[in-house]
């Protein structure tokens, strides 16, 4: 496990306004363990609450004290509205002296955190995003703070696949499936599959891989339908769009009659009364979100609450009610995650979307 000091490129705010006895041990002994080999599992302080790899009881409460006197937290997400929504509420019921702000952060994540970085400006203080190389790269440069919460680092996530090593967490798991035009289709398809019917002749919306991220899914539909039925969808005159929200636009719109790239926005658009249907297939495909702690971070005790209130079940329930959660028995959830498929971040580099992509252009005549 890797210390729990702020591995950092600048000085910044510390974790804690005043370190108690016991946490300056707590890191000197982190330190020294992190010089040779790995601690063995039992090495978590005696105080620590069971099975926890985190903070004792008595640092976790210097740390929640030190964060309500920060009294403010800033998380940028890519996740939908109704998640961010959910998050906001859930954290500010269960710590009601701190006031957090989520802000949706789609395409420019990356730019938005290199400038605050670099300037030391004030912004965001979590993330939770996609920007999977990005968060690769900041963990192994030491830009990422460990995160030493009991239950974000307890053993519903500790020595799992959604915890690596302390720094980021494999928080929620979007759903792609597929989206519906409910006045359109007589019966709407179960399956991509289905999908293939005579009667989606040139109203299947499709989404270009323009990312390295939507490349994987165009490997992955690709995978599901096998040579022959990416053949047939070919014959199908799919429409083509950029991402997915104009494919769901132009669903909504009488378009297309199937889209194979929808989010879970389209329940809260039947909700409002579009004629649409999200369906989850099996397997689905998933790309994570990625929570973290930024070194630079300006409310660094705040931020520690905000990672370890997603890892608990109320924090799952908010945030996974688009798609599936790391935590078995989530009530809201669409999928469990043996059913699920996830993007494997370490895959999706423009290196690696390249060929793909260009092997896409070409069989469909882009």
């Amino acid at each position: 496990m890797m210390n729990r000091t702020l591995r950092t490129r600048r000085r910044r705010p510390q974790i804690l306004a005043v370190a108690t006895s016991t946490l300056a041990a707590a890191l000197a002994a982190g330190a020294s363990a992190s010089a040779g080999s790995e601690p063995p599992a039992d090495t978590a302080s005696e105080s620590s609450p069971s099975g926890s790899a985190g903070a004792s009881e008595e640092e976790w409460q210097g740390i929640v004290d030190a964060a309500n006197e920060e009294g403010s937290v800033t998380v940028y997400s890519v996740m939908l509205p109704n998640q961010n929504e959910a998050l906001e509420a859930g954290f500010e019921e269960t710590y009601p002296d701190i006031d957090m702000e989520v802000i949706r952060v789609l395409g420019e994540m990356d730019s938005k955190l290199d400038a605050e970085r670099e300037t030391n400006a004030e912004g965001a203080d979590v993330g939770a995003h996609v920007n999977y190389q990005w968060v690769i790269d900041a963990a192994e440069s030491g830009d990422l703070t460990e995160m030493v919460g009991p239950e974000a680092r307890g053993p519903n996530w500790e020595g799992t696949p959604w915890n690596v090593d302390g720094l980021y967490q494999y928080s929620a798991f979007q759903l792609l499936g597929i989206g519906c035009n409910t006045d359109l289709a007589e019966t709407c398809p179960t399956s991509y599959e289905e999908t293939l019917s005579p009667e989606f002749e040139d109203l299947i919306g499709v989404v270009d891989p323009g990312s390295p991220v939507v490349t994987n899914f165009a490997v992955f539909l690709q995978e599901q339908l096998g040579e022959a039925g990416m053949e047939e969808l070919r014959d199908l005159s799919p429409v083509f769009y950029d991402t997915a929200v104009p494919a769901q636009q132009g669903l909504a719109a009488g378009e297309v009659a199937i889209t194979l790239y929808a989010t879970a926005q389209l329940r809260a658009d039947a909700d409002a009364g579009a004629p649409v249907e999200f369906i989850v297939p099996t397997p689905a495909w998933s790309p994570p979100v990625l929570s973290y702690i930024l070194g630079w971070a300006q409310h660094p005790n705040a931020a520690q609450l905000v990672l370890d209130y997603m890892a608990t079940p109320e924090g799952q329930a908010a945030i996974a009610i688009n798609g599936a959660s790391a935590l078995p028995g989530i009530e809201g959830t669409l999928a469990d995650i043996e059913d699920v498929q996830p993007v494997d971040i370490s895959l999706v580099t423009a290196e690696w979307a390249a060929p793909h992509q260009a092997e896409w252009q070409d069989f469909f005549g882009r």
